[in-house]
């Protein structure tokens, strides 16, 4: 019977919640703890994410904050399912909520081949301003970011712990209090860019996530390439060999580079690549504000509808489709299939009763 259970922290990993708990309860073996927190108590804990909790830890858990909230602002769920399609990311929310690890199936998640990150992570400055206020401190899901080695509030590197997010050892729950020195060197971030990536990744991280967000992904970030030199006159022909240049001279300086070819890039206007962090570097490249980014909208009317709506307005002006052509940098078949198509609306709304 749980009796107690700790405060949550702010951006506290579920991971770490729970081996404060068995810390505060006085176990010093993983068996007890587990006793009271799964199903299963020789089930490994899941670092990012959660296993199935006995009824008595749902219970404590619940009586602190809805099940939902728990999943949004304690697992790192919003980081791997923000730009997944809406069906997915559904359905990997229902698999958390449920408890069944099912949701792995659904969500985008790098395997060690690809993983950047090994080990949990702290910032020395994160953990000292953590032992000030709280009188000890606790792993940040704000410091496991994959690819992210920058604290975006301190502006330092990430220190890795001995906690391993890979390794086949025996089960455990390790309270960062434990093993995070108490003092601990920081070395500021002199990389601008890289800093500034880790600033814009948190922030959209952190963002409130909309599970049934029907836009994505790529048509969102295509709508955000409206009238720059990367979209063709129309707005329907996506010019990346210019972007992807362009693209890695931005990001030349930065360490952790996920995407660098065309093909990859093209990934992402095709919703096969859906990762947070390689969607912030190319909403990042062109200018998208988190805020704008995090609650995708696509415009009330595409490029190619304004163009096409303009070479309608010019024809109704009295300019032929040759005139057309080269005032707006079309075909002359193009100009008048637009026009030709116009008027077959036209003579059915007429034809109408």
């Amino acid at each position: 019977m749980i009796s107690f259970f700790p405060d949550v922290y702010p951006d506290e990993l579920a991971y770490s919640w729970f081996a404060r708990y068995g810390v505060r309860s006085g176990y010093t073996h993983y068996r007890a703890i587990a006793d009271d927190l799964f199903i299963s108590h020789t089930a490994k804990p899941n670092l990012e994410f959660i296993i199935e909790l006995s009824q008595d830890a749902y219970c404590a858990v619940t009586h602190i904050m809805p099940f939902e909230r728990f999943i949004l602002n304690h697992t790192m769920f919003p980081y791997y399912a923000r730009f997944l399609p809406v069906e997915r990311r559904q359905k990997a929310f229902e698999h958390l909520l449920n408890m069944d690890k099912r949701f792995n199936d659904s969500l985008h998640i790098r395997r060690n081949k690809t993983q950047h990150r090994q080990w949990l992570r702290y910032c020395p400055l994160c953990a000292e301003a953590d032992r000030e206020r709280y009188g000890e401190t606790y792993w940040h899901r704000l410091h496991q970011l994959d690819h992210i080695d920058v604290c975006p509030v301190h502006g330092c590197y990430l220190h890795d712990s001995s906690v391993s997010i890979t390794s086949k050892d025996s089960p455990s729950l390790v309270h960062a209090e434990t093993i995070i020195p108490v003092c601990s060197a920081a070395e500021n971030c002199s990389n601008n860019i890289e800093l500034e990536i880790a600033k814009y990744v948190s922030q959209v991280f952190s963002a409130d996530l909309q599970i049934d967000n029907p836009t994505k992904v790529g048509t969102f970030m295509h709508s955000k390439m409206e009238n720059t030199k990367y979209l063709s006159a129309r707005g329907k022909t996506r010019l990346l060999a210019p972007l992807t240049n362009d693209f890695n001279k931005l990001y030349f300086a930065l360490p952790n580079v996920t995407m660098s070819e065309q093909w990859q890039i093209e990934k992402i206007f095709s919703n096969h690549r859906c990762h947070t962090y390689d969607i912030c570097l190319l909403a990042f490249f062109l200018g998208v504000p988190t805020a704008e980014l995090v609650a995708m909208r696509l415009p009330e009317k595409t490029q190619t509808q304004l163009f096409d709506e303009k070479i309608i307005e010019l024809h109704n002006l009295g300019f032929n489709y040759r005139q057309i052509s080269i005032q707006m940098g079309a075909s002359y078949d193009y100009c008048k299939l637009v026009g030709n198509r116009q008027r077959r609306k036209l003579g059915r709304e007429l034809s109408q009763p």
